[in-house]
């Protein structure tokens, strides 16, 4: 899997202390960003439980083709099947509460990139593996040191 950007690095250590300091001190909320959307138990509906438009766009960009990728403090941008399939259903949220051909092609750039990750198992499970390193030739993959690795499984591959 290519990354489209370089594994760039955001910073020492104390950078990113000093931003979890800011958001701890200044970016604590008592209400939770979060609202639960009752149509989504609807037969057919397509909205997902719960909406919000805040909740993990920190530390989140998107590559060339607008696919998402999160930053990890040790590894720079990676892609990470849990984030792409987040952000494409934040953006379906939003074509679906004010309709938006920006909003639903960005959904639909997400669930083009994850069906062409998507693998399937012996036992007919889909999944999508996490891919990361520490460096760009690739070498030294694996779980330690790499970005909590996901396997997202689905049957609506």
């Amino acid at each position: 899997m290519a990354i489209a950007r370089p594994s760039e690095k955001s910073g020492s250590a104390l950078v990113w202390a000093a931003r979890a300091a800011r958001r701890e001190m200044f970016g604590y909320r008592f209400d939770y960003p979060v609202a639960a959307v009752r149509s989504a138990s609807l037969p057919g509906s397509l909205h997902y439980h719960v909406a919000s438009d805040v909740l993990w766009l920190d530390n989140l960009d998107v590559d060339a083709d607008g696919v998402a990728m999160k930053l990890y403090r040790a590894h720079g941008y990676q892609y990470n099947p849990l984030f792409v399939a987040w952000w494409g259903l934040v953006h379906l949220q939003r074509h679906l509460r004010r309709p938006d051909q920006k909003s639903l092609d960005t959904f639909f750039t997400q669930v083009r990139w994850l069906r062409s990750q998507a693998v399937e198992r012996a036992d007919g499970a889909i999944v999508w593996p996490c891919h990361s390193t520490g460096r760009k030739d690739g070498a030294g993959s694996g779980p330690r040191g790499s970005p909590p690795c996901t396997r997202v499984s689905s049957s609506a591959h």
